[in-house]
């Protein structure tokens, strides 16, 4: 049976409490919300993968979070996207920074052959919905500016669970770093 993998950098607690501080006050949008435990970061986007590959992928990761930094991610705004004129998610934009530039490039370098050929733009998706519904929605241009910051001391494999629009995730396995 095949898997749907991907690699992640899991929200902390604090930004999972900040989080549902946010979909508490944006209750009035007909959107689907993640739960807090399934935000996430994704480094390598996610491919199918025979269960039994899945123990290799688990071994190349622990070996490369042997070699990774530890760094810090941030997040300053919440907006629709994946685009202002096609909106079918809220998500939290994320800062791009060195540290986390080189932890990304790193992890492209060992799943090259999984490689996003899209910038990458960390952010953290939060509700999804259809662009149909957008235009019921009393809040149009939304930008809410936020200051979440967490430390990067760990990557995921993760199993992408669900439909398109109600997706749930597993952790299949955690790699903390060792620097």
């Amino acid at each position: 049976m095949k898997k749907r993998l991907f690699i992640a950098i899991n929200c902390s607690e604090e930004i999972q409490l900040k989080y549902l501080k946010i979909k508490s006050k944006l209750s009035n949008l007909n959107v689907v919300w993640l739960q807090p435990s399934d935000i996430h970061t994704t480094l390598v986007p996610p491919w199918w993968e025979n269960e039994e590959s899945v123990y290799m992928v688990q071994k190349k990761l622990e070996s490369l979070s042997k070699l990774l930094k530890k760094c810090q991610i941030g997040f300053g705004s919440i907006r629709y996207g994946t685009t202002p004129n096609n909106p079918r998610l809220i998500w939290a934009g994320g800062e791009s920074n060195t540290d986390l530039s080189l932890l990304k490039n790193q992890v492209d370098r060992e799943f090259n052959d999984k490689k996003d050929s899209r910038p990458f733009f960390p952010h953290v998706t939060l509700a999804r919905f259809k662009n149909k519904e957008f235009v019921n929605f009393p809040i149009k241009d939304l930008d809410l500016r936020i200051k979440w910051k967490q430390n990067v001391d760990a990557i995921s494999l993760m199993e992408s669970l669900g439909s398109r629009r109600e997706k749930r995730y597993r952790i299949i396995s955690n790699h903390p770093f060792s620097n």
